[in-house]
């Protein structure tokens, strides 16, 4: 994803925290911060973690 964020080919991020889990949707949140993006958090409505894991992420953002 840094990669792609440096030529530019991104311009939104997408983070499904029970898919990327709970470390790797953390350094997604932070690369996006560094590159100046928008960060969209979807959640799975039949996995309790995502609500929790959801507000884990805002906080540290």
């Amino acid at each position: 994803m840094y990669h792609q964020i440096q030529l530019g080919a991104i311009n939104q991020i997408g983070i499904k925290i029970p898919r990327t889990g709970f470390t790797l949707s953390t350094k997604i949140v932070h690369l996006a911060e560094v590159a100046n993006l928008p960060v969209q958090v979807s959640l799975q409505a039949e996995c309790d973690f995502g609500e929790c894991g959801m507000h884990s992420v805002c906080m540290l953002a």
